[in-house]
């Protein structure tokens, strides 16, 4: 009996966790699409899932909204490659990445504003947004660890990535939320906004190197250790 009572569970734990996903998933296709991708009616003739099946799927509008900017992150994380190509440079991996992202914010702007609201500032508290940035700030450290061991001493590479990966996200996020969302810069694909930042994140950059006496080329895909 304890075995068919378990077999149950996992069963309908399965179904459980295949309906919120279908929820989460729709839900931030109307959120792209300037609909409210909170309100349990809508989702409800959009899924189509009762409405009051989705209430017993999340326990408070609080806890769907927070699944809500999960599922966007994911999306983001989904979206922007920072794969490091083999003839990368530091300089040609920036403006590509920066490239992607303001692309993207500017392709989503309705999910970069219900995931972090107008000023980048997200719901007091939000895990997903927190974690978001998190895995963002990994994955841009670990591509950093892969250039830099083209042209930086091993003893300070790891230094080097983290620090500079910190401040990229924080300044990437910041100025591009700024100019797209809060001041709709997007008629020509702001250009200025991409050699800007990619500038600015070469600095970053480069300034975590000298606090490590260590001079990068930052334009060069191969390199010989500085020192």
């Amino acid at each position: 009996m304890k075995t068919r009572r378990d077999g149950r569970s996992a069963r309908w734990d399965q179904h459980r966790a295949e309906r919120r996903a279908e929820v989460i998933t729709t839900a931030v296709r109307l959120i792209a699409e300037g609909r409210d991708g909170a309100n349990v009616a809508m989702l409800s003739a959009a899924t189509p899932i009762p409405r009051s099946t989705i209430y017993r799927l999340f326990n408070s509008t609080a806890e769907l909204e927070e699944a809500i900017r999960q599922g966007i992150v994911a999306r983001l994380l989904d979206d922007i490659d920072l794969h490091v190509d083999h003839d990368d440079s530091i300089a040609t991996f920036a403006r590509r990445s920066v490239g992607a992202y303001t692309s993207w914010v500017a392709t989503n702007p309705r999910l970069q504003i219900y995931m972090t609201g107008r000023t980048g500032s997200p719901s007091p508290g939000s895990p997903a947004v927190s974690n978001g940035r998190r895995q963002f700030v990994a994955v841009v450290a670990d591509a950093l660890r892969e250039l830099l061991r083209r042209s930086a001493p091993d003893s300070t590479i790891d230094w080097i990535a983290a620090r500079s990966a910190s401040g990229i996200v924080a300044l990437v996020e910041s100025v591009v939320v700024d100019a797209y969302v809060e001041r709709s810069e997007i008629a020509d694909g702001a250009p200025h906004l991409v050699e800007f930042l990619s500038g600015a994140l070469r600095g970053v950059v480069i300034a975590a190197g000298r606090a490590r006496g260590v001079d990068l080329d930052v334009d060069a895909s191969r390199g010989v250790p500085a020192g």
